[in-house]
């Protein structure tokens, strides 16, 4: 059995060296809770090894689903999703994607996004490529990847029982900060490589 890890990637991506601090910048130091603030787009790339899933995805349906949950949890829409080893019940998905992180106000300069905190919704049909056999993958993608990213999960269910029941739906809500007006994410980046 292979382990299920998220593994380090060296990413390619360029760093907005007068924004390296943003990442530790306390909230307080930014905008009042629950507001939107000033924010940069924060790049990263993982490799996500799927195991054991209950069915075969092909790999467009795969790269899909992931790319859904992504956008979902507020990842800018100039993102890439690579997945291989579909021939199997174990995959592997090479994601590259950015999130929005505040930044301090004293760093904020020309930068035009903004975020607001927000608390997301994971269940079948929200993002609408969800369905309900797909609660495996899903509970995967909390254990593996959600933890290596500036996001919280709120709580979650997840009764994966084949066949799967409408009766016994799975969800996972997470809290993170959406982007409320887009600034261009590959000009205001900084890399967080693992």
């Amino acid at each position: 059995m292979r382990p299920t890890c998220v593994s380090a990637v060296v990413g390619s991506w360029l760093a907005v060296t007068v924004l390296s601090n943003a990442r530790a910048a306390p909230q307080s130091a930014t905008s009042a809770p629950g507001e939107s603030g000033p924010a940069v787009w924060v790049a990263y790339n993982r490799v996500i090894d799927l195991d054991n899933l209950p069915k075969r995805y092909a790999c467009d349906v795969l790269g899909d689903k992931i790319r859904d949950i992504l956008l979902s949890l507020g990842a800018g829409a100039e993102l890439k999703v690579l997945a291989y080893g579909c021939n199997g019940f174990s995959p592997r998905v090479h994601v590259q994607f950015s999130l929005p992180t505040r930044v301090p106000l004293a760093k904020v300069g020309s930068l035009n996004l903004q975020a607001a905190p927000g608390t997301l919704l994971l269940e079948p049909g929200h993002p609408r490529s969800l369905d309900e056999e797909d609660c495996k993958l899903l509970r995967q993608i909390k254990d593996l990847l959600l933890p290596t990213l500036p996001l919280r999960v709120v709580s979650y269910r997840f009764t994966c029982i084949e066949p799967p029941s409408r009766h016994r739906r799975f969800k996972l809500l997470v809290q993170g900060l959406t982007p409320v007006s887009q600034g261009e994410p590959a000009a205001t980046s900084q890399t967080q490589g693992r």
